[in-house]
């Protein structure tokens, strides 16, 4: 009787079983089959053969049944599955699960729903020039491994441009960050294309999604348009890849498999050998440093428009004089105005007599202030009441320092007398609440809001006014990335500024090198700088990073432990929330020049006895 191993969707690593003589004819690599576990039958997937030897084969079980005529998963897929569980320090089982929804392996499924009405302002794709096209068409008809970084003007020519990509090849897997725009392109693309493409996103109900991924392990749907899980999908053969936005932080999967699906989509492309297509306005700096090298090749398609102007304001004040003159003028004329601040609430609680700051107990993070009467962790969501009494001085003069959306709202009001629309998590607490504050949005003549406004479709060339409100709280944790992704959001917002209209960054640190490039809009000298400062730290692209989070009980893992010669270890610190099951958490980050030499600190780490640990590779914060 020959020998198999088996992947379940559990967070196991494969079982090897016996195939009965009868089922080995059918036993083959991607097929569907039953086996006992746990005193269980479950559904799992056929890994391969296995070389596992023991002379006892008694020991082992054997597979009860063939659950598919045919392989569900080609041999390149498990491959993949393979190299993301090596890779991201994940058991294959979680990773199969990330690959195929619960409901393949559940035979119950509960009668198919119609999905909700959308309320997305259809958008005409853009009108893009052979000439354009010519350097990706020809790189995609080759139908080898090649990786092109494509350098676009703007969101909506970017879904333009993949939507003719695909009228050159038979299938695809086109990745998007966001469900709304995976939606907006497959709405492009179904006005000439209603079969064989597909949507995944966490919109689909239980039916949806089995029929959905039923269809792509058929082979009856050939294109398939999704968010991070798409990377993953078992479509039968793509032709090609193609990620947008692909220096999004949303292609980070935050729970285990903590995959990104970029890195991934391009390693599926390599396995496949087919060719993967990056697009970004605003381009990620480990991509752009792939391109200089030219290990992919690079693509810059030049705007025909001019950008809006920028120009930084110095000030602590929440809204200085200039800028509340500026939005009374702009009032006058019934311009639209949109004052973008990445914090909600109101402010931070500070002690005027010691400075001490009121954080949360667990997580040492400064604590929100909320409708003025409660304290708010941003991170943890432990929540406490404003104190009147300074814990460490005794001193009664606290102060409510920095801006909110909360604060900006109270501000406009009362220099304006104009009331603002709010529009941040606290207002929207689920997504239709969202959808309706989002179209108040666009009537509204002042609105106040935080990143889920940063719709650029969704309000095109809406606004007249812009102004970023205090962006000095990206850089209020230790994130090498954060200019990065100041640049990138600030480059969002002028895709929703009117042909004539203004940004205006309000900051305490107008020094900084990011203001002079986002005022020139030169985000190639920006990113070069970047990546300069980048080699120097041996931050990625010249090194690894790795985050660990490290559970354990009474005693903590000794000193040694976090030692290395390869590798720089940053911490341990204390954890915000603990792991169940466990009394305390700590994490570290793990800074080496190359895979292996993390692998080897790891390795020790994760030998030691009496605790649990939790690996992040290529945290998209450091």
């Amino acid at each position: 009787m020959k020998l198999i191993d088996v992947i379940f969707a559990l967070n196991l690593q494969p079982l090897t079983y016996l195939c009965p003589d009868e089922l080995s004819g059918g036993a083959v690599p991607g097929m569907l089959v039953t086996a006992p576990i746990r005193n269980k039958i479950k559904t799992g997937i056929i890994l391969g053969n296995s070389i596992y030897k023991n002379e006892n084969e008694k020991t082992l079980k054997p597979i009860i049944s063939l659950e598919s005529e045919s392989p569900i998963l080609t041999h390149s897929h498990l491959r993949l599955i393979e190299w993301v569980s090596s890779y991201y320090f994940s058991s294959t089982g979680l990773v199969l699960s990330a690959v195929l929804p619960d409901v393949l392996f559940n035979k119950s499924v509960t009668k198919r729903k119609s999905k909700p009405k959308r309320t997305i302002p259809l958008h005409r794709p853009i009108n893009i020039n052979d000439s354009e096209l010519s350097a990706a068409v020809d790189m995609v008809k080759q139908q080898c491994y090649c990786c092109m970084l494509i350098k676009i003007p703007d969101f909506l020519y970017e879904l333009s441009y993949a939507a003719r990509l695909l009228e050159e090849v038979p299938s695809a897997i086109v990745l998007s960050p966001g469900k709304t725009d995976s939606e907006i392109l497959f709405d492009i693309i179904n006005n000439t294309d209603t079969t064989g493409t597909v949507c995944i996103n966490s919109d689909l109900t239980t039916a949806q999604k089995r029929d959905t991924y039923q269809q792509l392990i058929d082979g009856t749907a050939s294109t398939v348009i999704g968010t991070m899980t798409a990377a993953l999908c078992p479509i039968r053969k793509p032709s090609l890849i193609i990620v947008l936005e692909e220096q999004s932080a949303y292609y980070k999967q935050i729970s285990t498999p903590r995959y990104n699906a970029r890195d991934v989509a391009i390693m599926r492309a390599y396995m496949e050998n087919i060719p993967v297509i990056l697009m970004s306005k605003t381009p990620s700096g480990t991509s752009y440093h792939n391109a200089g090298i030219g290990k992919y090749k690079y693509l810059e398609i030049k705007s025909d428009s001019n950008p809006p102007a920028v120009s930084v304001v110095q000030t602590r004040q929440t809204l200085s004089d200039r800028v509340v003159s500026t939005i009374k003028t702009a009032l006058k004329k019934q311009h639209k105005i949109l004052i973008f601040i990445n914090r909600r609430g109101h402010s931070i609680v500070v002690c005027a007599e010691c400075g001490l700051i009121d954080e949360c107990p667990r997580c040492k993070m400064p604590l929100g202030l909320h409708d003025k009467k409660t304290m708010l962790c941003h991170r943890c969501k432990h929540e406490g009441k404003i104190k009147e009494i300074c814990p460490r001085c005794k001193g009664v003069d606290l102060r409510q320092v920095g801006s909110g959306t909360q604060k900006i709202e109270e501000f406009i009001t009362k220099n304006t007398e104009v009331q603002p629309l709010r529009v941040d998590s606290d207002c929207a607490k689920t997504p239709k609440e969202l959808e309706k504050l989002l179209i108040a949005a666009t009537k509204a003549p002042i609105v106040v809001g935080t990143k889920i406004l940063l719709r650029r479709l969704f309000f095109k060339s809406h606004f007249d006014l812009i102004v970023v409100a205090n962006p000095d709280v990206y850089f209020s944790f230790p994130d090498y990335m954060a200019s990065e992704r100041l640049y990138q959001d600030v480059s969002i917002l002028t895709e929703m500024i009117s042909a004539e209209g203004r940004l205006i960054i309000q900051t305490s640190i107008a020094d900084k090198d990011i203001y002079r490039f986002l005022r020139r809009n030169d985000y190639d000298s920006f990113i070069n700088s970047e990546i300069n400062k980048r080699k120097q730290l041996h931050y990625p692209p010249y090194g690894k990073l790795v985050k660990i989070d490290v559970h354990f009980n009474d005693v903590m893992p000794p000193a040694a432990l976090f030692l290395s010669d390869e590798a720089e270890v940053l911490g341990p610190v204390n954890k915000d929330t603990v792991k169940g099951g466990y009394k305390h958490s700590v994490e570290a980050l793990i800074k080496a020049k190359d895979s292996g030499a993390v692998s080897r600190v790891l390795s020790k780490i994760m030998l030691h006895k009496h605790i649990s640990v939790d690996i992040d590779v290529d945290p998209v914060t450091a």
